[in-house]
């Protein structure tokens, strides 16, 4: 008897799970998919962007959107209300910005379906006769936007708390208590999404109502309160959702996301899911808008071309050139206006000289009375145009005694012109040649010996900063058993980085090196990389060997171009070189810059066994290229030691560039360990400027034609208008509004001959 008993008991408590468990007890969207369990009645929908959008701008019209599974509220029909809890975001836009229609309500029913509910003060939950009736079983949260006197509202922005009646049995002015105990307003139509929580406490019937701007946490104080026991209301299965209703001013209702939750706190919204509204700001025509900006732009454009013609004509005259590495350059460039000022049009009274360098122009500069000399050279082809860009660079670091300094230089037209300091004197060359008035004597030339050797010692010896740079692993390596074994296999990789301080002009390259010292004893800058000097270059006691990435074109090594890759053993002359490139998994060649401020990262492989020596590079995150850039059976025996020391070379010239190591592993008799690219440090920036130009010539006749364009259809767009024009105000928007020009038309502009009659009303 007792095993029945029991088995009964077991029965039933399995029964009342599986049906239990049948109900919803819990669900979250953040946003609404197309096919959900929402269900929709009236005007709502669901946009494609996952708004749940309860009214459009219809007028006199509902919107229901329920969640259409019942979810039980009561363990029985007489039980008592367990604990709820509901979150959502909601957002409501005004077609006439301060005047909304009615408001939304979050809605506990026994139906999905609200029969006979209307539209304006009713907010789609009752209608005249069937609000107040208990037999609703409806409980409400309302945010109402228009005060109704007909149930005792507050103010026309509040949230209440309702019970089968739109007059709520507590309410409270829109807003929100933040953490320091302060209570902020919020206005419900003021088309920002807002979030509200509601709460139920079972046992102890405490109902609260928050609600915050969006992003900001629950607030800890509610805005509404109150303890009502909801037994009465709620039955046993309930559905939950949402209502709303227009009036007689259209507004749209949103709800951006929702949660809820029985016996537990609603799931918190992913707030970064939520989707976005749509632009919800009408624009406003005014008086000003239609004839104000029209006349304007009439003004302005007399104007613009009145100044585009003048400017486009002095312009003209002073046309330069100047390129974003003049910008980046930093030097003292010169308008050419004032050089052509200055040498009064470089006029042949006033030429200085002329040669295979050029015509040299005495000038006097208008501002500051500076007598100055203008050379003038052409500048056509790309080299000549680096080694002008050197000169500027050079010259304009000098500074010594017995050397005609560089004040600055100015581009135009296919001419270099280069500006000096002027020598009233003239040229050494008269007094010593060309029978002068005034003879030099042994100790004036003496002094003139003396200091025309300081000038080229300075030139060769002094002035050049340039600077070589070394970083080595202070470790030395192993690289074979013993003196006169064979070299084992080695394999690195790196990644580097070249910013020269003119965009794609820069100083020499950066090396791999191996070599047995780390000093690299009499290395020189320049063309050398800190490498070798002149006289150690190709010497095969130097012991090193190298991978060059170099970006300057050496005709002194047979260099093959200023953007290449190269295995140097013992020389600066390379064994075997390519031009800076990478094969793609295509198989197809791809160029690299090596000076294009970028990182890239190289691998070099050396086979002990088959004495293959690779080279391979990429750009920076792209795998190891199959096929290597450089590739060369070379027997390294003769050349490394047996101890040698791994690392890096570079070395500035008369051009500046920085050289970077972002990341370098190495390996004997294994592949040099991968690097982790994420954790490399990041390059400095480096301002890149806008390519400019001062041949405003060149967008003069361009602009004049646009301008007369853009007039003859203002003109002719502001006359219509001014025939037509009309008033119109923001609460206007969304009105049936007729246009005067259509009214005009079709009374054949108001003739006499269709005058019905007249009055103290008008004239119809």
């Amino acid at each position: 008897m007792f095993f029945k008993l029991l088995t009964i008991f077991f029965f039933s408590l399995l029964f009342q799970s599986l049906q239990s468990s049948s109900k919803t007890l819990n669900f979250i969207y953040d946003g609404f998919p197309q096919r959900s369990y929402i269900s929709i009645q009236g005007i709502a929908a669901v946009t494609p962007n996952g708004l749940l959008r309860l009214t459009n701008t219809t007028v006199q019209q509902t919107g229901h959107a329920f969640y259409n599974k019942p979810i039980r509220l009561k363990n029985s029909p007489n039980g008592t209300v367990s604990s709820f809890s509901t979150t959502f975001v909601f957002a409501i836009h005004p077609r006439i910005p301060g005047l909304s229609g009615h408001g939304i309500a979050f809605v506990i029913a026994p139906n999905t379906r609200l029969p006979y509910a209307t539209p304006s003060q009713y907010m789609g939950l009752f209608n005249i006769t069937s609000n107040g009736n208990k037999t609703n079983h409806v409980f409400a949260i309302e945010l109402d936007t228009i005060r109704s006197t007909e149930f005792n509202d507050i103010n026309d922005n509040h949230v209440g708390i309702d019970i089968n009646s739109l007059t709520s049995v507590k309410s409270s002015p829109a807003g929100w208590w933040d953490k320091k105990g302060q209570f902020n307003n919020l206005t419900l139509i003021g088309s920002k999404p807002m979030q509200v929580w509601i709460d139920y406490n079972g046992r102890t019937h405490k109902i609260n109502v928050m609600m915050g701007p969006l992003n900001e946490e629950k607030p800890k104080k509610p805005l509404v309160s109150i303890v009502r026991d909801l037994s009465f209301v709620i039955l046993q299965d309930m559905f939950v959702g949402f209502s709303s209703a227009t009036g007689t001013v259209p507004a749209e209702h949103y709800v951006l996301g929702w949660s809820f939750g029985v016996n537990r706190e609603a799931p918190p919204l992913d707030l970064s899911k939520l989707p976005k509204l749509p632009l919800l700001h009408p624009t406003r025509i005014s008086y000003f808008c239609r004839f104000g900006i029209p006349s304007i732009s009439i003004i302005l454009i007399f104007s613009s071309i009145f100044l585009v013609c003048f400017i486009a004509r002095r312009r003209r005259m002073f046309e330069e050139e100047l390129d974003d590495w003049e910008t980046e350059l930093g030097k003292n460039r010169l308008r050419f206006k004032d050089l052509y000022y200055a040498t009064k049009g470089f006029k042949e009274n006033d030429l200085l000289g002329s040669g295979g360098f050029g015509r040299v122009y005495k000038g006097v500069m208008l501002e500051t009375n500076l007598e100055i000399a203008v050379k003038k050279v052409s500048h056509d082809s790309r080299q000549g145009l680096k080694e002008f860009v050197s000169e500027i660079v050079s010259i304009g670091r000098m500074s010594h005694p017995n050397l005609v300094p560089l004040l600055g230089y100015c581009r135009r037209r296919g001419e270099l012109l280069l500006v000096y300091e002027y020598m009233p004197n003239g040229s050494l060359d008269k007094y010593l040649y060309n029978t002068p008035e005034v003879t030099l004597d042994w100790k004036q030339r003496s002094k003139v010996i003396l200091d025309v050797a300081s000038g080229l010692f300075y030139l060769h010896e002094d002035w050049e900063q340039v600077q070589t740079g070394h970083a080595f692993y202070n470790k030395s390596i192993r690289f074979r058993d013993s003196p006169n074994s064979t070299v084992y296999s080695f394999s690195t990789t790196f990644v580097f980085a070249i910013q020269p301080h003119i965009r794609l002009l820069s100083g020499h390259g950066i090396a791999f090196v191996v070599a047995p010292n780390p000093s690299l004893p009499y290395a020189t800058p320049s063309q050398y990389m800190g490498l070798f000097n002149i006289t150690s270059n190709g010497n095969k006691t130097n012991n090193v060997f190298a991978i060059e990435l170099d970006a300057i074109w050496s005709t002194e090594f047979n260099d093959i171009n200023d953007n290449h890759v190269g295995i140097d053993i013992n020389s600066l002359t390379s064994v075997e070189s390519s031009p800076s490139g990478w094969w793609d998994k295509k198989g197809q060649f791809k160029n690299l810059t090596l000076i294009s401020r970028k990182p890239m990262q190289v691998w070099v492989d050396y086979n002990g066994p088959t004495r293959k020596i690779d080279v391979t590079m990429a750009p920076f995150n792209e795998d190891k290229p199959k096929k290597p850039l450089v590739s060369i059976v070379r027997d390294l025996s003769p050349t490394l030691l047996q101890d040698m020391f791994v690392g890096f070379s570079s070395a500035t010239g008369s051009l500046q560039s920085e050289h970077y190591i972002l990341g370098w592993s190495f390996g004997v008799n294994r592949e040099a360990p991968p690097l982790d690219l994420s954790k490399l440090p990041k390059l400095p920036p480096r301002f890149r400027p806008m390519k400019s130009s001062l041949s405003f010539y060149k967008f003069g006749i361009p602009l004049m034609i646009s301008f007369f364009l853009i007039f003859s259809l203002v003109y002719f767009i502001a006359r219509r208008r001014r025939q037509f024009s009309e008033e119109l105000d923001e609460w206007e928007n969304g009105m049936n509004r007729l246009m005067f020009k259509d009214l005009y038309y079709a009374t054949q502009g108001f003739k006499e001959k269709n005058l019905l009659g007249s009055g103290g009303f008008g004239r119809v």
